[in-house]
């Protein structure tokens, strides 16, 4: 899964959002909120399924 990619098209204002957000789900929702199309992988590694390598964001890991 590349987070990289997904969070390099995030705004600032975005990132600073995406940072608030406590779960998975919640930046799924933020995501889909400020347009942000997710990939079919960045949706089901997001969700829990699939192929998953944990990755550090806002001092969690996902």
């Amino acid at each position: 899964m590349d987070f990289e990619a997904l969070f390099s098209n995030f705004t600032e204002e975005q990132m600073a959002k995406a940072k608030a957000c406590k779960t998975p789900k919640e930046l799924i929702e933020l995501a889909g909120s400020e347009g942000i199309d997710l990939t079919d992988e960045q949706m089901e590694a997001l969700s829990g399924g699939g192929e998953f390598t944990p990755y550090r964001f806002n001092d969690r890991l996902l």
